[in-house]
């Protein structure tokens, strides 16, 4: 994949991101945006948010939702 972006003129770059948010910082985030709806992508307790959003959209694994 190096070799490939490199021929191409593309930089690359290594990140690592863990995909972790702390509580205090999706706050933040989310006061921040002022979103219509939130969507949590992955959480062992996704119940607990609505304690914490009033607008958290829980969704089933597989369930579409239309923006």
């Amino acid at each position: 994949m190096r070799a490939y972006l490199k021929d191409k003129g593309v930089r690359y770059e290594y990140l690592h991101t863990s995909g972790h948010v702390k509580l205090e910082d999706m706050k933040k985030l989310v006061d921040a945006m002022a979103p219509e709806m939130v969507v949590l992508i992955h959480s062992f307790h996704p119940d607990k948010f609505k304690d914490y959003f009033s607008n958290v959209r829980l969704l089933d694994d597989g369930e579409v939702v239309n923006l």
